[in-house]
């Protein structure tokens, strides 16, 4: 189990990939992996509006992630939460500036010009997602 402070850290730094769960019309599951923003307790993804993930959220706001670290010491976080869209602008910017930062560094480089095509307005959307459970394990600790 991850205390807190550590889950708040370990979802807020590095480069971990969130798995994020949604369902869609037919009450399929759609798994994506995504870059994300973990600020103020809330979980930022940046998606085009007519992807998969966006439309299933906007039908049905309940969603499912997993955010894990996949080699030694394994640790990660599963949550159920509530999802948002927002077509805010200025929102949209800043997320995406913290994420390019967080994801890639440089701001001219390919995969930060091709994520950049793809969540840019008036195409992008921001899912605002407010976790209202988590749970937790680290293996790199002695009693998990």
């Amino acid at each position: 189990m991850i205390e807190r402070e550590e889950l708040e850290d370990f979802l807020r730094d590095g480069r971990h990939i969130l798995t994020l769960a949604t369902l869609d019309k037919n009450g399929g599951i759609d798994l994506s992996p995504v870059w994300y923003l973990y600020e103020g307790g809330k979980i930022f993804i940046l998606t085009r509006e007519n992807s998969a993930k966006a439309k299933n959220a906007a039908e049905n706001p309940e969603v499912a992630f997993c955010v894990d670290l996949r080699q030694q010491p394994y640790k990660g976080a599963v949550g159920r939460g509530r999802a948002e869209l927002s077509h805010d602008p200025e929102r949209i910017g800043d997320v995406r500036a913290k994420i390019l930062k967080r994801y890639v560094g440089d701001p001219e480089s390919d995969p930060a010009k091709r994520y950049l095509k793809t969540t840019n307005a008036p195409r992008g959307v921001l899912l605002e997602i407010t976790p209202e459970s988590i749970s937790t394990w680290d293996f790199g600790k002695e009693s998990h």
